[in-house]
């Protein structure tokens, strides 16, 4: 995994006109290197000690700015847990029913289908602004990771 570096968040904050908070950088930071879709709970978890004096309500509030200015997003998982994602990229999600493990899954000819058919259903009154979709099963073998081997 190629973990991101700090002056790419602060990159990522100045271009959206967030100011450089140490709450910021080190939330959008800890959540763009992470592969597990943490919750808030989890991201608080990790920060504390990276930021001293940070709260749970800060670590909300924080992750509301960074999806308000779409430098991150919101995952609802079936079990109705929130997990939070910085991947920005077109991407699905393989959701793990027995562990609540959530796996990115890219593919650019479903995503293109999927956009295509919502584009020619012509809905009334209503403009498409994203989309998502959630996969949901489980591992046939838990001492193997999932492995996608996309065309």
């Amino acid at each position: 995994m190629n973990l991101v570096q700090k002056d790419t968040v602060l990159h990522l904050l100045k271009e959206s006109g967030l100011k450089a908070t140490p709450q910021r950088i080190y939330t959008l930071l800890t959540l763009r290197n992470s592969k597990d879709h943490p919750t808030a709970e989890k991201l608080y978890q990790e920060l504390k000690e990276l930021v001293p004096g940070i709260s749970l309500a800060t670590i909300y509030k924080t992750l509301d700015t960074l999806i308000e200015h779409h430098l991150a997003s919101k995952v609802n998982t079936v079990d109705g847990i929130n997990r939070f994602d910085a991947n920005m990229e077109h991407h699905f999600h393989l959701y793990d029913e027995e562990t609540g493990t959530l796996t990115d899954f890219s593919n650019s000819s479903l995503y293109e289908a999927l956009k295509s058919f919502i584009d020619s259903e012509k809905v009334e009154n209503f403009e498409l602004s994203s989309f998502s979709l959630q996969i949901n099963g489980r591992k046939m073998d838990s001492t193997k990771p999932v492995n996608i081997n996309s065309k």
